[in-house]
C-alpha cells in the first residue's frame, strides 16, 4: 500500500511509512524534514513498537490523506528499516541542491550519488500501466509444468514449476508458476536467465495474495543463489518500488549502459 500525507501543504507518500518523499520532487527537503522529525519523536519515546502514526501524531503542519497504517495490519514497516536520528547531523542550507538533507563535513549529500542515480533511473523506466486483465498468464498444468524449486520450505512456502521443462535450466526463457502448500497457483514469472543473470520480464502475484512478499522472497531467493536481477527496459510502478525496498533492505545496486537497473548477487 503507498500512503500518503499533506506536509505543510505539500503531497508526501511512503510505502513503509517511516521514510517519506514529495511527490513534488522540487521540495525534497520538506519531505527530509519530516522524516528527521519522525526518527526524532520515536527516538524520544524510546520502545520498538512506535508505530508511523504514534511518530506523526503531534508533528504540526501533517494531514493523512490515506488511512493510518495499524502496526498489526501488516501496514507499516518497523525497526531495523528506521534511520538513526542524530539531533548533531548537519543540515544543508535552505535553498541550496542539499537543502534540508543531512550532509557530511564537506558538504556532500549523506546519500551517494550512485544510491540517486539508481532510484532516478527506476523512476524513469517506471512507464508501464498494466491492468490485471491486460496480462496474459497461460494455465498451470500440472502433467507439463514441472517442480523445479522450493522457496521459504515450511508453512509459507512457494512451489516453482517450470513451464513445459524439467527444471530451471541455465540459459534461457522461462515461464515459472508459483504454487503454494495446496498445490493453489498463486503468482506467474517470464524470466529470462543466463549463467549468471536474470532478467525478470514479468511477476504477476494474485490479487489475493499481494502485500504477503511473495515477489521479493522471489527476487531475494534468486539474488541469494549468487544471481544478477536486471531490470525490463520498461517496468511498473510496482517493480520499481520492489527495487527500492529490496535496496533498502541492503541490496546493491547499479545502472547499466542501457539505463537499465541491475540487482547484484548475494556477495560470498
Amino acid at each position: 500500500m503507498m500512503h500518503r500525507v499533506n506536509y505543510n501543504g505539500f503531497e508526501m507518500e511512503s510505502k513503509s511509512a517511516w521514510e517519506w518523499r514529495a511527490i513534488d520532487k522540487r521540495v525534497s527537503f520538506e519531505a527530509d524534514y519530516l522524516n528527521t522529525q519522525i526518527n526524532a519523536n520515536r527516538v524520544d519515546m524510546g520502545s520498538v513498537h512506535v508505530t508511523p502514526a504514534m511518530a506523526m501524531a503531534e508533528i504540526e503542519g501533517l494531514e493523512w490523506i490515506t488511512k493510518m497504517p495499524e502496526e498489526d495490519s501488516g501496514d507499516a514497516l518497523f525497526g531495523a528499516e528506521v534511520k538513526a536520528y542524530d539531533p548533531n547531523q548537519k543540515r544543508g542550507e535552505a535553498g541550496t541542491p542539499q537543502g534540508g538533507r543531512w550532509v557530511k563535513e564537506d558538504g556532500t549529500s549523506s546519500e551517494s550519488e550512485a544510491s540517486d542515480a539508481v532510484e532516478t533511473a527506476l523512476d524513469d523506466l517506471a512507464t508501464l500501466d498494466l491492468d490485471d486483465d491486460q496480462i496474459n498468464i497461460p494455465e498451470y498444468n500440472p502433467e507439463k509444468d514441472n517442480f523445479a524449486d522450493t522457496i521459504n520450505p515450511g508453512i509459507h512456502g512457494i512451489h516453482l514449476h517450470v513451464k513445459g521443462k524439467d527444471e530451471i535450466e541455465d540459459f534461457g526463457a522461462h515461464e515459472i508458476h508459483l504454487l503454494d502448500n495446496d498445490d493453489e497457483s498463486i503468482g506467474f514469472v517470464r524470466l529470462t536467465k543466463s549463467d549468471k543473470e536474470i532478467s525478470i520480464n514479468l511477476i504477476a502475484i494474485n490479487e489475493d495474495r499481494r502485500g504477503e512478499g511473495i515477489a521479493s522472497d522471489f527476487y531475494q531467493h534468486f539474488l541469494n543463489e549468487g544471481y544478477d536481477i536486471k531490470s525490463d527496459k520498461e517496468i511498473t510502478d510496482g517493480t520499481a518500488g520492489l527495487y527500492k525496498s529490496l535496496i533498502k533492505k541492503g541490496v546493491d545496486a547499479e545502472v547499466d549502459d542501457d539505463g537499465r537497473v541491475i540487482l547484484k548477487r548475494k556477495k560470498p
